[in-house]
């Protein structure tokens, strides 16, 4: 939002294409092309409910959402930043240290040859 001298303000936004936003650096990108839609608003959701865990619940209190909102989009900046993490890792990177995963793999990948070894004609 800017604010303008006689004390009100404006909100401003770039409008840009799919193809636009994703040819920008990843970390340049507009939020909505960096996290899902819904990952988006389950944050903003549960923010805005832990933000009314009040008891007693305000009654004629004026809610200030600005506060929460700044914490909801920090999560989501957050959390998309983890995932553009993980998903420049390796195979051998996500698995070292997590047995669980790295026999998951391990199991994936015996299903995915036996399957390409069945589509291959035996001479």
């Amino acid at each position: 939002m800017t604010e303008l001298p006689d004390g009100s303000g404006c909100f401003t936004a770039t409008i840009m294409s799919k193809d636009e936003a994703m040819a920008l650096p990843l970390k340049q990108r507009p939020l909505n092309y960096r996290l899902s839609s819904d990952m988006y608003h389950a944050v903003f959701e549960a923010v805005g409910h832990a933000s009314m865990c009040w008891n007693p619940r305000p009654s004629s209190e004026v809610f200030d959402t600005s506060e929460a909102e700044k914490c909801a989009v920090d999560l989501c900046f957050k959390i998309a930043n983890e995932a553009e993490k993980w998903q420049s890792l390796s195979v051998a990177e996500v698995c070292a240290g997590n047995p669980a995963v790295a026999e998951y793999v391990a199991s994936l990948e015996s299903r995915l040859g036996l399957i390409g070894e069945t589509k291959q004609p035996h001479s």
